[in-house]
């Protein structure tokens, strides 16, 4: 299966590199935060940040079969109630490592 919409953010491999996104949360609490990606080159790892901080351990991201093969990790995080901005980001600093192509960030409710 292909990404969705119209694109993807592809590669992201430089330190401070990311991408964020903005969720609302109806309430306080634990979410699952879903990513969906392809590692096509091997096992990639990159940070979590919520509102600008460190959100735990890295997340990790299996090798996927190639650049065209998509599949979904979750993270745990706790989340305000609110607009909160969500970001993957590469941080040598905390381990990060390998190529990714991230599709798309779901929340669901929890």
């Amino acid at each position: 299966q292909s990404f969705d919409g119209f694109g993807y953010a592809a590669a992201f491999a430089k330190d401070k590199q990311g991408i964020a996104f903005e969720v609302t949360a109806p309430q306080a609490g634990a979410y699952s935060l879903e990513w969906r990606y392809a590692a096509g080159a091997g096992a990639a790892s990159r940070s979590v940040w919520i509102d600008g901080k460190a959100g735990g351990a890295a997340q990790t991201f299996a090798p996927t079969a190639n650049w065209d093969t998509w599949a979904s990790v979750k993270t745990s995080v706790e989340l305000p109630q609110g607009k909160s901005s969500v970001e993957l980001r590469f941080d040598a600093r905390k381990g990060s490592s390998g190529a990714l192509n991230l599709d798309r960030l779901s929340v669901p409710a929890p």
